[in-house]
């Protein structure tokens, strides 16, 4: 996986900064993976035992960002809890078996039949194990998300949550609808000042954008890139902004897969 190229990229800089002091990023922090997960795994709450043979040959695919065996992040999820002071070797008798796909990037499953047990016993165990799937994604797509698209500086909760999640959906390159292909697309649309009333406004080379405005058309564009693919999660972030849930600060609700009313609260991370 490449990680997104800025180089030739347009300049983007904040012009107008947003009086950010009424938004709580705690809570914006816990809504963020409570929903990164849902979109992930179907769920708000039990994405995090979630464990299955990949139906896309990454081998075991498991956790709230669906991790695989095949490219070694259910191995760094285990890792990560193997650390903590409460782990109770549940992965021991298959690491070596998840060493050797990780190193091979193989999506085979032989020796793995204990593993979804493994997974949902450490699930069971105590919140370690589910603080180290939220360490595991934070490094692998949440900081080199933001720190890829960090030439906007984008300044709302949402925003940030339609970065990660295409990355851990398309990936970080700049081709197919990986993270740089988007955003790279989505700012050569821009031919004039784009108004809105978000508070928040990016400069685009010459031009004023607002952001939500940006967002949106990010999200068209990534459609468009997918070919439609992606359009069920990008219908629900459309839901979110129509209703003005910008700064994940509270309480956010939309109309989920099932065409159901989701509703997800800052005090709850699990």
């Amino acid at each position: 996986m490449s990680f997104l190229s800025t180089t030739g990229a347009t300049p983007v800089t904040i012009s107008t900064p947003l009086d950010t002091d009424n938004i709580n990023y705690k809570c914006a922090f816990r809504v963020t993976y409570q929903l990164l997960g849902y979109l992930n795994t179907g769920k708000v709450t039990g994405g995090y035992s979630e464990c299955s043979k990949s139906d896309g040959g990454d081998g075991y695919v498991a956790g709230i960002m669906s991790f695989t065996t095949k490219w070694g992040s259910m191995l760094d999820v285990v890792n990560a809890y193997k650390a903590t002071p409460n782990y109770k070797k549940e992965f021991d008798a298959l690491i070596p078996t998840l060493e050797k796909y990780s190193k091979e990037t193989s999506g085979s499953v032989e020796g793995l039949d204990k593993l979804c047990d493994a997974w949902g016993a450490a699930s069971k165990n105590s919140n370690y194990f589910k603080n180290a799937q939220i360490s595991v994604a934070r490094s692998q797509y949440d900081y080199p998300a933001l720190n890829a698209t960090e030439s906007l500086n984008l300044r709302f909760p949402i925003s940030k949550s339609v970065m990660i999640n295409t990355a851990i959906v398309g990936g970080l390159g700049n081709s197919g609808y990986e993270l740089g292909a988007v955003f790279g697309a989505t700012n050569a649309t821009i031919k004039g000042d784009v108004k809105g009333g978000s508070g928040s406004t990016l400069t685009i080379d010459k031009y004023s954008v607002d952001e939500i405005a940006w967002l949106s058309t990010f999200l068209d564009t990534r459609d468009k890139l997918s070919k439609s693919s992606s359009k069920p999660v990008t219908d629900i972030y459309r839901g979110l902004i129509k209703n003005g849930f910008y700064k994940f600060s509270d309480t956010i609700a939309f109309t989920g897969f099932d065409n159901k009313q989701v509703s997800i609260a800052c005090n709850k991370l699990y």
